[in-house]
């Protein structure tokens, strides 16, 4: 029995004893982490509340995607959407660019900003991705429809829809930037011209293939997965009235920051750095959102969107604007004797 063992080891140590020096000899591989890529480290609070004046489908699709990626547990605020201004308790702010110098904010100095733009990045507030108004058309409705037209706004009038600003966070901010340009002529002119739907501006796709109306004004990416079906939707940059308001195109930014008030300032740290992240900048285009970073080529997408426009206002974040604009509009809207009879 003995001399049995002791050849079965013999055996052994030929066959496995080679193999066993040569894997040692062998550079060890780097170990790869299971899981996501950007996985939240060990340690870092992953429930994390995220206020947002953006729509609560598109912000929620964001942060499905960053759950899904880093191993966070994010939802939104109960106010969020509803109201433009932080209200409640909240984590981190995603949303659009606005200048209310009561916010206290938790001067976060992220180094991977610095690397993508620096003035992407100012004072803990960072930009993570960009939006322009614009003009959609349906170019089948709308067979003889040309932006290059004089007087479109007698050519469109009763065709357009967008949604009603004292609803929409970015319909608010295009109004009230150029009511702070062109006055209150603007407004009437607007309200003359332009019937509003009922809802947000991601329903505004639905008037458009559905034939609800022909044209609306939002913002381009509202309509970018369209396009990329081949729906036949295009954009325009250009004023709906040139003669009187030679540039309507309002440019702007959404932002990200961490309020002092947070009570998981760590793992907001770690999402305003995965939001610098390429993998979540290219995520960004299957949105309506526009990545700040260089997006894939029309060689590489095969499909061409249409280019920034090149003469726009820029985005102006003033509240007490938005306030006055509230205020006229509802005047414009619902003339006294209007609101009586509505009332």
């Amino acid at each position: 029995m003995k001399s049995l063992l002791l050849y079965l080891s013999s055996i052994f140590i030929l066959i496995y004893l080679p193999s066993a020096l040569f894997a040692a000899s062998k550079p060890k591989e780097e170990r790869t982490e299971e899981g996501p890529e950007y996985i939240v480290p060990q340690g870092v609070p992953r429930w994390i509340t995220v206020f947002s004046n953006l729509e609560k489908n598109s912000m929620t699709e964001i942060l499905q995607f960053i759950n899904k990626s880093t191993g966070l547990n994010c939802k939104l605020n109960e106010e969020s959407g509803r109201s433009l201004l932080p209200d409640g308790d909240y984590d981190i702010y995603i949303g659009i660019n606005l200048n209310d110098r009561s916010l206290n904010i938790h001067n976060y100095d992220s180094s991977l900003w610095a690397e993508i733009n620096p003035e992407y990045k100012k004072r803990g507030v960072y930009t993570w991705s960009k939006w322009s108004s614009c003009l959609a058309v349906n170019n089948v409705i709308e067979e003889n429809f040309s932006i290059y037209r004089s007087n479109v706004l007698r050519s469109l009038k009763g065709k357009m829809t967008m949604a009603d600003p004292a609803d929409d966070a970015v319909t608010l901010s295009i109004i009230g930037t150029l009511y702070r340009l062109y006055g209150k002529e603007i407004l009437i002119d607007i309200n003359n011209t332009i019937p509003f739907y009922r809802d947000t501006g991601e329903d505004l796709v639905f008037t458009i293939e559905s034939g609800q109306y022909s044209s609306a004004i939002g913002i381009s990416g509202y309509f970018k997965q369209s396009m990329i079906a081949g729906y036949p939707i295009d954009i325009f940059y250009e004023s709906f009235d040139p003669n009187k308001y030679p540039v309507t195109t309002v440019s702007g930014t959404n932002v990200v920051y961490i309020p002092e008030t947070s009570s998981n300032k760590e793992g907001a740290e770690f999402l305003i750095d995965f939001l610098a992240k390429s993998l979540f900048q290219t995520f960004l285009l299957n949105t309506y959102f526009t990545p700040i970073i260089e997006v894939p080529t029309e060689e590489e997408t095969g499909f061409l969107f249409p280019e920034v426009p090149e003469n726009t206002l820029p985005f102006d974040p003033d509240l007490s604007a938005f306030e006055e604009v509230l205020i006229i509009w509802n005047e414009i809207l619902y003339p006294k004797g209007v609101r009586e009879l509505v009332e």
